[in-house]
C-alpha cells in the first residue's frame, strides 16, 4: 500500500496465504468499488476462482468466496484462469475470465457487491479462427456494453479486439478491431474515465519468434464516441 502516488511503498500484507502455488494462475484482477469496497479475485486451478473484499482500505480482508467458472462439467469450472473484475454503471459487478479447459471465454455478474454470483456462466462468442483471452466488459451507458479481448492464435498472432452489446450482455456485435499490426498486441486492459473517455492499454511486442529475441512495450488508444472509433497509438513505455 502507498499513501503518496506510489512513491514509496510498507510492507507487503498477506491477504491470504495459498498452499500449492503450482496450480494457481498467477493473473490476479483487482478494482476499488464505487461503494469504497476493494476486490481481489484470483484463481487456483482444479479448485474454484477466489473473491476476497476488505471494507477498511486493505487493513483486513474477508475470507474468500468460491466462484464456479464455465463449462458443462464440474471439472472445466476449476479450470479458470485470466481474470478480469470491473464494476458497470448500475453497480453491477462483472468478473470474466478463460476456461482452460476449453479455451472459452466467459462472464458472470453480481448485484450485490460480490455476495452471490450469477448460477449461469454466460459464454462470450469466440471466432473459428481465435480464441477469445482477457475479456473484459465495461459499461458504455444504461444498457451497452463493451467488450474488449484478445484474439488469440497460439501465441503466433494476437490482436486487441471490441464487440457492443446493446441487450446487456445477451448478444453482442461484430468485432472490431482496436489494434491488430504484424507486432503482437495483447494483454488487454480498458477503463472508462469520468469525463466518458475509454482507454484501453495493451502489450506489444517485435520479437522475433525465431531468435526469440527483441523489445516489448505498452502502448494505448483512446475512443470518445463509445467505442465506435478509436485514436492513434500512444506508446507509454520505452
Amino acid at each position: 500500500k502507498s499513501n503518496n502516488r506510489g512513491s514509496s511503498w510498507n510492507q507487503p500484507k498477506v491477504v491470504k496465504a495459498i498452499n500449492g502455488l503450482f496450480y494457481l494462475s498467477a493473473v490476479l484482477t483487482g478494482i476499488k468499488s464505487s461503494s469504497g469496497r476493494l476486490f481481489l479475485g484470483w484463481s487456483i486451478l482444479d479448485d474454484t476462482m477466489k473473491l476476497s473484499y476488505s471494507d477498511d482500505d486493505g487493513e483486513n480482508w474477508s475470507d474468500p468466496i468460491s466462484i464456479p467458472g464455465g463449462g458443462g462439467t464440474p471439472a472445466l469450472q476449476k479450470k479458470s484462469s485470466l481474470l478480469n473484475l470491473t464494476e458497470l454503471d448500475d453497480g453491477t459487478l462483472c468478473l470474466s475470465f478463460l476456461s482452460q479447459g476449453e479455451d472459452i471465454s466467459y462472464f458472470k455478474f453480481s448485484i450485490d457487491m460480490g455476495m452471490s454470483w450469477s448460477t449461469e456462466a454466460y459464454q462470450f462468442p469466440g471466432d473459428t479462427s481465435f480464441e477469445i483471452w482477457g475479456l473484459s466488459v465495461i459499461s458504455i451507458d444504461a444498457n451497452r456494453l463493451l467488450a474488449v479481448f484478445e484474439n488469440h492464435e497460439n501465441s503466433f498472432r494476437t490482436g486487441i479486439y471490441s464487440r457492443i452489446s446493446t441487450d446487456y450482455g445477451i448478444s453482442w456485435g461484430e468485432p472490431k478491431v482496436i489494434a491488430d499490426e504484424i507486432h503482437h498486441e495483447q494483454i488487454p486492459e480498458v477503463t472508462k474515465l469520468a469525463d466518458g473517455k475509454i482507454i484501453v492499454v495493451y502489450h506489444r511486442d517485435n520479437i522475433d519468434i525465431e531468435y526469440d529475441h527483441g523489445y516489448t512495450d505498452f502502448y494505448f488508444k483512446y475512443s470518445q464516441d463509445n467505442g465506435s472509433s478509436w485514436s492513434e497509438e500512444n506508446q507509454f513505455t520505452r
